[in-house]
């Protein structure tokens, strides 16, 4: 993990979103990039002026936060200002650089708004290749002493996705706990759940518990508080289309309600 990607609007919560991932670089001994992105729906020379001043002031803007995330993490952090839809650029940026991992804030959402508008946060976990770490605009940084791994019985595919997990729990010494909610409904595991945790995270590394509770978000969330977790990882499993349609997301869900940073890993 030594490519940090963090995306920004200059907003107060991509700030804040700049504020933790610039300590945790500093952690972790990675570089920051930051990722401006700017819309225009129309080529006329009047907007042509007008996207010369609008990069005029992102390129100061970022600039200064550019700085500000030097001083933080104590490596000097890096630029781009790019043009184009925002979940796009975000993943077109990632790839780019070989980012391990997209850092981002957001404000959160509920109810209709969180079905129908969505947010840039959650189309860039959609969209984006590398983890994401996604930053509640009140969370602030701590050092990170527990991370709760959230899981259902189909874990990962590929080893490759707890990778930064694994580098995470290394550099910071954190305590891994592992929760399994089950949701009352029966599915065959063609791999142990504890076997597959065994075999990648050693025997006895990690705690595990399972509940069993028909909201599994609820679920997720409540345990979270009651052990005072740091950071929330869960692992987004990519699914075919008629899944996305008729099939809400718990990690999309997740994103909005969390008051501590989401780590989302990708399967």
């Amino acid at each position: 993990m030594k490519k940090i990607l963090v995306p920004t609007d200059f907003s107060p919560t991509a700030q804040n979103a700049l504020t933790y991932a610039a300590n945790l670089a500093k952690t972790l001994e990675a570089k920051i990039h930051l990722l401006h992105t700017y819309e225009l729906m129309r080529k006329t020379g009047m907007i042509l002026s007008i996207e010369r001043h609008i990069v005029g002031q992102a390129q100061e803007d970022i600039a200064e936060e550019s700085a500000r995330a030097t001083v933080l993490s104590g490596i000097n952090a890096t630029t781009n200002v790019r043009k184009g839809f925002n979940d796009e650029v975000i993943a077109s940026e990632a790839k780019k650089m070989s980012s391990d991992l997209v850092v981002m804030g957001t404000k959160g959402a509920s109810g209709m708004k969180e079905i129908f508008l969505g947010s840039n946060t959650v189309r860039a976990i959609k969209y984006t290749e590398s983890p994401i770490m996604v930053i509640p605009d009140e969370a602030e940084y701590q050092p990170i002493k527990k991370i709760l791994l959230a899981a259902d019985s189909n874990f990962f595919s590929d080893a490759k996705a707890i990778q930064p997990l694994k580098f995470l729990m290394e550099k910071t010494g954190a305590t891994l706990i592992v929760l399994h909610v089950e949701d009352g409904k029966k599915e065959a595991s063609s791999t142990p759940f504890t076997l597959l945790l065994n075999e990648h995270f050693g025997e006895g590394n990690y705690e595990f518990h399972e509940i069993h509770k028909p909201d599994i978000g609820r679920a997720i969330m409540d345990f979270t508080y009651k052990i005072n977790a740091d950071v929330l990882c869960m692992i987004h499993h990519y699914r075919n289309f008629l899944d996305r349609i008729f099939k809400a997301s718990t990690t999309f869900k997740t994103a909005f309600h969390t008051d501590i940073p989401l780590l989302v890993l990708k399967d």
